[in-house]
């Protein structure tokens, strides 16, 4: 008999992103919990809005490019 196991993760906080600064002599980019959306001509843009540690300059992380909106799970934005 075969078992089987169904996971679900939960993300309790965004991790921290290592990129160069362009301004600031820096690597590291945390998450301002913020997000910016685009749409044209019946598509999404959906970018996380990072921030570097010392100087504050932004960098946006896509998350979905030029994505139909019925193609998005609903169920993925809901809270529980």
């Amino acid at each position: 008999m075969k078992k089987e196991y169904i996971w679900e993760i939960e993300v309790n906080s965004t991790p921290l992103l290592k990129r160069k600064c362009n301004r600031y002599n820096c690597d590291r980019f945390y998450c301002s919990n913020k997000f910016r959306m685009n749409s044209q001509k019946r598509n999404l843009d959906v970018w996380l809005i990072y921030r570097c540690l010392e100087c504050d300059s932004t960098y946006n992380l896509t998350i979905l490019s030029r994505t139909k909106p019925k193609l998005i799970k609903k169920t993925c934005f809901l809270d529980s």
